[in-house]
């Protein structure tokens, strides 16, 4: 008797530690969207819904052109991509904005006052 009670609670604790491990290595999948400003062509074919090689040369053929991707519905205008194909994929898309230059004035070294060399 004794002897099945300790083969129910090792049986239990197995069941009830693997749980608890199982539980600890569950990672959740934070899905990263694609940058239509910066990815490749292998990565619009492989993560966009619908997008192939062809397409894909499209996009960055379409940003090469014209340059940046203002806003994600710009990619609309790219040939071959639809509304529905758009919508297919809004959620896994976003544009980067450009960085803009240093806009703080230095004062070049030539307008800078002479100091006085006088001597008295």
């Amino acid at each position: 008797m004794l002897k099945k009670i300790r083969v129910g609670l090792l049986s239990a604790l197995f069941l009830l530690s693997g749980n608890i491990f199982a539980a600890e290595s569950v990672q959740p999948v934070i899905q990263q969207k694609v940058d239509l400003n910066t990815a490749d062509i292998a990565t619009l074919d492989a993560e966009l819904i619908g997008v192939g090689p062809k397409k894909a040369e499209a996009i960055f053929k379409y940003r090469t052109d014209n340059g940046s991707f203002k806003t994600i519905d710009e990619l609309k205008k790219v040939p071959g991509i639809g509304d529905k194909l758009f919508e297919k994929n809004r959620d896994k898309i976003t544009v980067s904005q450009p960085v803009q230059p240093n806009t703080v004035a230095e004062t070049p070294a030539s307008a800078e006052q002479p100091t006085s060399t006088e001597t008295h």
